[in-house]
């Protein structure tokens, strides 16, 4: 007989919302009993996750973050020809721990900065020697002074034997045309030419008959006034 007093409530059982409901084989077990829900399809149950606290995330972070200015900076390279010492090294280094350069940043700036300064010192001498390149062209294609090649042997010759004859000063000279590359410029090569040309080439001397006064036949001997003034009155007695 079954017991009346019992509610519906208490006669009906309801399953537990974590087991699978139905005869699904896939919610049993090759022994037939139900499986774990919390359990992988390999019966395995999977470890824990980790739940990572505040401070552990702000360790991660700080791990991440780039390294800044060291306490001090290592020697930067540089090229033989560039010093950075004494007040300019501290004032680059204080620029660059204000703005928290590490080293390598810091290298990087210091090797841009040397790069654009080199491309500054080059820039004039390589436009002069440019310019010397055009005298030189327009010397040598000078009819006077050249033959589209080189100087004339006879310029160069003369130019030569002219400064020779200043002795120590034609050495001067020469230096000083070297060093400022004025000896290219053909206003100054045509200018030394014509002066050396006075120089070194002679003129034609030509020689006269002998003295009218010192032809005279004089009984007396000439004294040496009547000699070095022949045109007093006291000459012609």
């Amino acid at each position: 007989m079954t017991d009346q007093s019992q509610t519906p409530s208490q006669q009906t059982q309801t399953p537990s919302p974590t087991q699978p409901l139905g005869n699904d084989p896939a919610a049993r077990n090759p022994d037939g009993s139900l499986k774990d829900p919390t359990q992988n399809s390999d019966g395995k149950t999977p470890p824990p996750t980790e739940q990572k606290t505040p401070e552990s995330n702000k360790d991660e972070k700080k791990d991440q973050t780039p390294p800044g200015a060291p306490d001090k900076y290592e020697p930067f390279k540089l090229p033989d020809t560039i010093k950075l010492e004494g007040e300019q090294l501290a004032s680059v280094e204080t620029l660059f721990k204000g703005a928290n350069l590490s080293q390598e940043t810091a290298q990087k700036f210091v090797d841009y900065h040397v790069g654009e300064l080199q491309k500054a010192v080059q820039a004039p001498t390589e436009a002069f020697n440019t310019m010397r390149d055009g005298w030189r062209k327009d010397v040598i294609n000078d009819p006077t002074l050249g033959n589209g090649t080189e100087l004339k042997p006879e310029v160069a010759s003369t130019i030569s034997k002219g400064l020779d004859a200043l002795g120590d000063v034609g050495n001067k000279f020469r230096e000083a045309m070297d060093q400022t590359g004025l000896g290219d410029h053909p206003a100054i090569v045509s200018a030394i030419f014509a002066l050396t040309q006075r120089i070194t080439e002679g003129t034609h001397v030509s020689g006269k008959g002998p003295s009218k006064e010192g032809q005279k036949a004089s009984s007396a001997p000439t004294s040496a006034a009547s000699a070095i003034y022949p045109h007093l009155p006291s000459s012609n007695r």
